[in-house]
């Protein structure tokens, strides 16, 4: 795990960094003189920022302030792991495993600049996978006129005669992420540009635009509480009212950009360039179902020569999800040539995205829960969002509650739960779960035993 320990000297260090930061980001902070900005609630605070050339840097702090300056995160507080700053979503994962499931975690981004929509969604699906309340404070941004004027002039720039010039104004549209999304059909002229770098550019820049954002400007006009699965338990009828409606049109404008997106970034799939085509299966993916048209052109790419591409290719497919059926064949060979963890996990939870039309990887999934090196949790992670149609995994999954490692236990025991077969041997296999010393593993135990129990409760006697 890569964390940073607060020395003297280092914490020092940090209140200047902190202070130089501190000038970037959003102004909206707690002071003397406006103490009142803070947001009262109960929970973990979840902080992120960036510094220049590093990873997304996190710190989980306790309290109810929700405001805080990076300054005053960066000196000593309350925080979970010893005082440590977190470097990137993965070793975040096991700091955030200490909190109770249900309790909420409030995230805010100190940073001016959008986190990555994939850092976004592994810490959203992080959180599920824990039964965490992911709840993201964040201020509506009141220069949306600004922004407007900004792609304007961005999109002008596309025609410059400097291909420098241009493949700067593509990376600049794409930092605007969401908002950007009229300059889409620019972009897509774009995937013509007679030069290789802005071809490219054009071919990244589709994955932080075409994803649904939600303009919370038309849900609340200040500071904003959004949560991943919809309004939080206090909003108003009139507010997950106007939530919905607001998702509904965010929904319809990435259908809109998926349309023209997704054929210009099927062609570029077959381009000589393998940077261009890596960054085409990559926006594919952020395509999600919209991009069922290139399952096709996706599985192809499971073959490309080029590392990258596959990669992509495959978690391109995976937010596909149902729709990708037609993939499940050519993601069973890639998991049975591959056998590198970082190379496989991909097409394992790929195969648990697409559903229950998977059904016929159920068999190797099976075999991977007795894998010995670490395919065991992403094989019960796929079984149980394959759900019911995955009953035949069940022993399996019995057997797996006795795994060394805590994450498979635990893995194992929300698969059950998910599966839903109130038979005695799950039963009683979730009641001995329930009594696991890891408390994140009884925790997923006592939920599913829960689930299990209420689905045999309404069976007909």
């Amino acid at each position: 795990m890569r964390t940073t320990k607060t020395t003297p000297l280092a914490l020092i260090l940090c209140l200047v960094v902190g202070f130089c930061v501190d000038s970037t980001l959003a102004d909206d902070v707690p002071s003397a003189k406006n103490p009142k900005r803070g947001l009262a609630g109960k929970g973990m605070e979840l902080y992120s920022w960036k510094l220049v050339g590093e990873d997304w840097h996190f710190r989980v702090l306790r309290g109810t302030n929700r405001q805080k300056p990076l300054s005053m995160i960066m000196a000593r507080e309350t925080i979970m792991a010893r005082e440590t700053t977190i470097v990137g979503v993965n070793d975040l994962k096991q700091h955030l495993s200490g909190l109770a499931k249900g309790e909420s975690l409030f995230w805010r981004n100190l940073a001016k600049e959008p986190v990555p929509q994939e850092t976004v969604r592994k810490l959203k699906k992080t959180c599920a996978e824990l039964g965490i309340k992911l709840v993201v404070v964040q201020k509506v941004d009141a220069r949306s006129q600004h922004k407007r004027e900004q792609l304007a002039k961005l999109t002008k720039q596309l025609e410059s005669s400097d291909s420098n010039e241009r493949e700067k104004a593509i990376h600049l549209i794409g930092n605007l992420g969401s908002d950007a999304k009229p300059a889409v059909p620019a972009l897509v002229r774009m995937m013509k540009d007679p030069h290789y770098q802005v071809r490219t550019a054009a071919a990244a820049s589709f994955n932080p635009i075409v994803p649904p954002q939600v303009d919370l400007s038309k849900v609340f006009p200040k500071w904003t509480l959004c949560n991943k699965n919809g309004p939080v338990e206090s909003w108003s009828p009139e507010e997950q009212a106007r939530y919905a409606k607001a998702s509904k049109l965010a929904d319809q404008e990435t259908a809109k950009a998926a349309a023209l997106a997704v054929p210009a970034l099927i062609r570029a799939l077959q381009d000589e360039g393998n940077y261009l085509r890596q960054y085409a299966a990559l926006s594919l993916g952020a395509c999600g179902p919209y991009a069922k048209d290139a399952v096709p052109a996706l599985i192809k790419a499971l073959e490309d020569p080029w590392e990258g591409v596959r990669f992509r290719a495959v978690e391109a497919l995976g937010r596909v999800g149902p729709d990708a059926k037609t993939a499940v064949p050519a993601l069973i060979e890639y998991i049975k040539k591959y056998k590198e963890y970082t190379v496989r996990t991909p097409a394992i939870r790929a195969l648990g995205e697409i559903g229950p039309a998977a059904k016929p990887g159920i068999p190797l999934l099976i075999r991977l829960l007795r894998d010995p090196r670490e395919a065991r949790y992403p094989a019960a992670e796929a079984l149980g969002n394959i759900g019911p149609a995955a009953e035949e995994a069940i022993p399996a999954l019995i057997t797996a509650l006795q795994d060394k490692e805590s994450s498979v236990r635990a893995t194992a025991a929300e698969a059950l739960g998910k599966i839903g077969k109130p038979s005695p041997p799950v039963v009683e296999a979730l009641k001995k779960a329930a009594k696991d010393p890891e408390s994140y593993v009884s925790r997923n135990a006592e939920e599913a035993l829960k689930k299990i129990l209420a689905q045999r409760d309404k069976q007909p006697r």
